[in-house]
């Protein structure tokens, strides 16, 4: 049963910023960050394996086909991420366009860890669960379309961002932190030793 705060005035204190972040080792651990983005219309785009991408439906309905797996439909707004690099094929249904961004990691930290999420996590656009996509989704078009000055950097940024919120939808928060936590000297500590440094003897 939760407990009630005696002073009603008073509320539960809150963890300190960067305190009991397993989502943020994890992140750091594998050193993600957004590399190049390509917009495509209506053209067969097939990608191979260790490719780790996201693809963003502007117009239209994609069919994404991944390897030992069934093929799921993306329509306007959804986006799909690909974070474990499975071997797959983005298929034009009729007219459609669509936005791939792709992703560079740490592979030999990155594999185990990313390795526990699904082939590829659907975020839909009219789900209304994800408020955050529709927001991060214009921008990038926007910065791809219309490239202003440190667009490259904000693309990255971007991409950053949509990785982080969709990787955490499939799970990586609650499936990849223990395995980053299983080593005392891994790389899950190494993130941790990076993020709070010791302190010098006195």
């Amino acid at each position: 049963m939760a407990q009630r705060p005696e002073n009603f005035a008073d509320s539960p204190p809150l963890p300190a910023y960067g305190e009991q972040d397993a989502l943020s080792d994890v992140l750091q651990a594998i050193h993600l960050q957004g590399g190049d983005v390509r917009r495509h219309t209506d053209v067969v785009e097939r990608y191979p394996t260790g490719t780790r991408s996201l693809h963003l439906v502007g117009t239209g309905r994609v069919r994404l086909e991944v390897e030992g797996e069934a093929p799921v439909e993306l329509n306007h707004g959804d986006m799909a991420l690909l974070a474990r690099g499975d071997a797959h094929v983005v298929r034009p249904m009729a007219v459609a366009d669509w936005v791939t961004g792709e992703f560079l990691v740490e592979t030999v930290v990155a594999a185990p860890l990313l390795g526990v999420l699904p082939a590829a996590i659907v975020i839909r656009g009219d789900a209304g669960t994800a408020a955050w996509l529709p927001l991060s989704r214009d921008l990038l078009l926007s910065e791809v379309t219309r490239p202003e000055p440190g667009a490259r950097v904000m693309v990255s940024r971007l991409l950053d961002l949509l990785f982080i919120r969709a990787a955490d939808v499939g799970g990586l928060r609650r499936r990849g932190a223990p395995r980053l936590a299983d080593r005392g000297d891994g790389p899950g500590a190494r993130a941790r030793a990076h993020r709070d440094p010791p302190r010098p003897r006195t």
